[in-house]
């Protein structure tokens, strides 16, 4: 029962598409420069003019644009902080609104400044992640984004029972120790109060999807007052109050519900409305799928039949960019392909796919086997909340995917690699805590 309680988790819950909110494309040339000089991670965005000597393309790694001296098998390699940043006009109608700054992913330790001001930090590299900025811009007129990014660790030489599990290491990070925003960056708009989360759990039995909500607010005062959501998915509309303090749930039951699968993985959308009366405040747009996996015995199940998974290994061999593209349409070329091979599933080597893959994956019906970013055994323990946060971010950014099978914990848990009994029974003690 664990094992199915497990899979059924990480397939039910879910992620936010954007819906139709007001945006700013940031994607494209940046201002760019390394900063080898400065004091670690905590140095502040520099008091007087600092002059930025290049430009560099977001998304993508900086040493697939150059970045760094030749060192081992990379062209080029550079390990420490560097600097990004941009001018953007804000518009005047954005004024008084949330304003979310996203960013589909970064290597790896990530501080954003608006205006000057230090306004958050984000470490990771298997979500995207994002910050409101709002009260730090300027509505109507150019205001200054930065970002510093730093890409701990060096480049791994040792054979794997000999690396010391210094710096949090995964495939994305393990052949290269690629630096930078390697996901697309956006500004987003919305009312003072707005959408948070959205997690979709299918009931196939009854052909209902339950859609639960959680909503944020920049005012003071209880959230949920007067206010309504309406879902819209599969023809079917329902309603609900929002509970005070800023969360529902509401029941869509999807009139002939057609379920997803690899050989038909047919996708709804679900359109959640918050309303003030006859006002909509925000609205988001999340795709889904009507699919469930469970268990019988030591049988996997989709949608209650056995499921025979064909599967490949991705190890993020990308040779030209180092880091996943950060686009759609290339995941559904390549995913299209290995369908047509008769493959039904893919197991990342110690990461998670990119945003962009999950949901070409949704499309074309390719399962994914994703994994937190521990190469080795060595890389957990002393890692161990960074993990946790990891394992966090990609539940909640990924669990609406009906291509989401499964995740797991690392690659090549070998107790022997480590030191003492003390530490192989902390290492067990620690993976039965995450599960």
């Amino acid at each position: 029962m664990r094992l199915a309680f497990a899979l059924c988790l990480l397939c039910v819950a879910g992620p936010l598409a954007a819906g139709p909110r007001p945006t700013i494309d940031l994607n494209g040339a940046w201002q760019f420069r390394t900063d080898p000089q400065s004091a670690g991670d905590q140095q502040e965005w520099h008091s007087g003019p600092m002059s930025f000597d290049r430009t560099i393309q977001v998304p993508g790694a900086w040493q697939a644009q150059g970045i760094g001296e030749r060192r081992g098998i990379l062209r080029n390699h550079y390990s420490g902080p560097a600097w990004y940043r941009r001018q953007v006009s804000i518009p005047a109608s954005w004024k008084g609104k949330a304003v979310h700054l996203r960013v589909g992913g970064a290597l790896r330790r990530t501080a954003v400044y608006v205006n000057g001001r230090k306004l958050g930090e984000h470490d990771g590299f298997s979500s995207p992640f994002s910050f409101e900025i709002g009260d730090a811009l300027r509505a109507g007129a150019e205001n200054t984004l930065a970002f510093r990014v730093v890409n701990p660790g060096a480049t791994i030489d040792d054979a794997p029972h000999a690396q010391k599990g210094n710096e949090p290491t995964g495939m994305m990070n393990y052949i290269g120790n690629w630096g930078g925003i390697f996901g697309q960056v956006e500004l987003e708009a919305t009312e003072r109060t707005w959408i948070d989360e959205v997690a979709i759990v299918p009931r196939i039995a009854t052909g209902a999807a339950v859609i639960r909500v959680a909503l944020r607010s920049k005012d003071s005062g209880r959230v949920g007052a007067g206010l309504r959501l309406e879902v819209q998915a599969g023809g079917a509309t329902a309603t609900a109050p929002v509970n005070a303090g800023g969360s529902t749930e509401v029941v869509v039951t999807i009139p002939n519900a057609r379920l997803w699968s690899p050989e038909t993985p047919h996708l709804y959308t679900a359109v959640v409305r918050l309303l003030d009366g006859p006002r909509e405040l925000d609205r988001l747009d999340e795709r889904f799928g009507m699919r469930e996996i469970t268990t019988r015995g030591r049988v996997l199940l989709l949608n209650g039949k056995p499921l025979y998974l064909r599967g490949y290994g991705d190890d993020n061999v990308e040779v030209l960019t180092g880091v996943p593209p950060a686009s759609r349409q290339v995941h559904l070329d390549r995913l299209k392909l290995a369908r047509s091979f008769g493959f039904n599933a893919v197991r990342f080597h110690s990461m998670t796919p990119v945003q962009e893959y999950f949901e070409a994956a949704d499309e074309v019906g390719l399962l994914i086997m994703a994994e937190l970013p521990a190469a080795y055994t060595m890389y957990f323990l002393p890692h161990k909340e960074f993990l946790r946060a990891e394992l966090e971010g990609v539940l909640r950014s990924y669990r609406n995917r009906p291509s989401f099978l499964s995740l797991a914990f690392g690659n090549e848990f070998n107790l022997n690699w480590l030191k003492t009994e003390a530490e192989k029974k902390e290492f067990q003690a620690a993976v039965d805590e995450f599960y």
